[in-house]
This record gives structure tokens, sequence and C-alpha cells, in this order.
């Protein structure tokens, strides 16, 4: 185990000169403040993916190592193939538990205020990651400690006896973290329900501006049609019952053309 422990190490020390190497980008993540959404989305996207690149660095070398040391016909030694388990669980348990902290603690936006999902300020942002962090390092340890009893053929009533210790462990810490935050968690819902209520306003403001103005475009168009239309009723009700002559058809021609223009103008009205 000492050529795996080497291996994680060297793995651990990739991550972190990455983790060095992104600082300014974190620097201008921490001094972004977005106004509109799609910067804000764009933001978040490159927060997460800055985040990410350590445990990547981590997994990609620790994984690839394995295989061209420990692995069939390694450069150091072939392994068993409970040895070879035990690796990848070891591996995969820690990768897993290490983005699962990363996209967890992505809304809390620790020292990144711009880019915070939820009304918190750094103090309190900070400590939930660190209870973030400690759940997700206390299953990830109590996991590979489990499951490689299990395959050292221990058997199967140790392995979850210390399961359900830890379950224990973990529901006594989560009911402690809450019991300190239930203050914030009120204040939090009554921000929240303010929120909705200045929306649900705002939506009924609109709503009742758009019915008014409508209203009025009604009105105002009833004004200019119902004189119109009540002098062109009146011009058709007198007919014109003179003899029908050779001056006639030129008479009737230009009432028409006059009933005709008076359309166009209450249409244009």
């Amino acid at each position: 185990m000492a050529p795996f422990s080497g291996l994680l190490l060297g793995a651990a020390g990739v991550a972190i000169v990455v983790h060095r190497l992104l600082q300014p980008q974190r620097r201008a993540l921490a001094a972004l403040r977005p106004a509109n959404t799609v910067p804000f989305a764009l933001a978040l996207l490159h927060s997460l993916l800055v985040d990410i690149a350590p445990a990547a660095a981590y997994g990609g070398l620790a994984a690839g190592g394995s295989f061209l040391l420990f692995w069939d016909r390694g450069l150091i030694f072939s392994g068993t193939e409970t040895f070879q388990k035990v690796v990848s669980l070891i591996i995969s348990t820690s990768v897993v538990a290490w983005l699962l902290v990363v996209v967890l603690s992505l809304p809390l936006a620790v020292s990144r205020p711009g880019l915070r999902c939820v009304p918190l300020g750094d103090h309190e942002a900070a400590a939930i990651r660190r209870f973030i962090r400690r759940i997700a390092t206390l299953g990830a340890v109590s996991w590979i400690i489990v499951v490689s009893l299990y395959l050292s053929w221990v058997g199967d009533g140790l392995p979850r006896l210390v399961l359900v210790v830890v379950g224990l462990v973990i529901c006594a810490m989560s009911l402690r973290a809450l019991a300190r935050t239930r203050s914030r968690f009120s204040g939090l819902a009554e921000w929240l329900f303010l929120h909705r209520r200045r929306a649900a306003q705002r939506y009924e403001r609109r709503g009742l501006r758009g019915s008014i103005a409508a209203r009025q475009g009604a009105v105002s168009c009833l004004a200019y049609v119902t004189p119109c239309s009540s002098e062109i009723r009146k011009r058709g009700a007198t007919p014109d019952r003179r003899p029908r002559s050779a001056s006639a058809p030129s008479g009737s021609a230009d009432g028409s053309r006059q009933n005709d223009a008076d359309t166009r103008r209450c249409r244009h009205a």
C-alpha cells in the first residue's frame, strides 16, 4: 500500500498546484457583479469549472497512475483482484465526495458575494460549507472502511454496524446544525414570502394597467366610430325618390362617392 499512498499524495499535490494556478480566476469571480440573468448563469458555470478542475486533476492522475503501476502487467507490481477493487473504491469515492462538496457549495458562493444564490453572509456561507465538507468526508471515509472490510472477507455484520453508527452520527450532526441555524431559516422563509408577495403585487398592477388601457382604447374607438356610423345611417335612410333621368347616374355616383369617402374617413379615424 505504500506505493499507492505515494500515488495519492502525488495526485493531491498536483491538485494543490492546479488550485494555486487558478487563483487569479477566483479573484476575478470574487469581484464579478453580473447585472442580468445570462451573465449570472455563465459566471456560475465558470465558477463550477474552476472549482472542479483540482478534483478532475486528482482523479485523472490517481486513476491513470494506478492503472499503469498496479493493474494487470503493472510497472511496479500486478495487484490482486481485491487490491484493485479497494484502489478503485478509494479513488472513486474520494472524487465523488469532492465533486459533491463543490456542487452543493456552488449556490453558497463563499468569498463570491456577486454569485451567491441565497441571502447569506460570508461567515454563514463559510460555516455551511464546512458542515457540508464534514458530512461528505465522514460519509466517504466510512464507506471506504465498510467496503474494504467486506472485501477482506470479514463478513457483513461489522460493516453494517459501522454504517448504522455513522448514520446516527450524521443525523446528530445535522440536527445540531439545524438547531443552530433555526433563526436564520425563519428569516429566509420570511424573505421568500415577502419576495413572492411583492412579485404578485407587481403582476397585479401590470394586469390592472393593461385592462384600464384596453378599456380606454375601446371607449376611444367607440367615440370615433359612433358619429360616423350615425351620419352614414342618416344619409342612407333618405333615398332620392325623384324619377331617374339622364342626369341621375351622375348624382347617384356623386352620392356613392360621398358615402365611400365618409366610410374611409371613419375607418381612418
